[in-house]
């Protein structure tokens, strides 16, 4: 699991530039633990994220700060 964390003053937006950076992480993370599974990316933003293509293809699960916190 990887988680990405961050603070922003509206939606955060996931777009083309990136998502490729996201995918870049996730690629590092397997090449070096030799992970044997499914890895997952969780967000965790302060006011959300839009739902758009981009987030669609690398995000599994997402949180909003208030939700931790409360």
């Amino acid at each position: 699991m990887i988680v990405e964390c961050k603070y922003y003053n509206g939606k955060f937006v996931i777009d083309k530039s990136y998502k490729k950076k996201l995918q870049e992480k996730i690629n590092i993370f397997d090449e070096q633990t030799k992970h044997k599974y499914n890895i997952r990316l969780i967000m965790i933003t302060s006011n959300g994220s839009e739902k758009n293509e981009h987030y669609s293809d690398v995000v599994n699960e997402s949180l909003e700060l208030s939700e931790i916190m409360s």
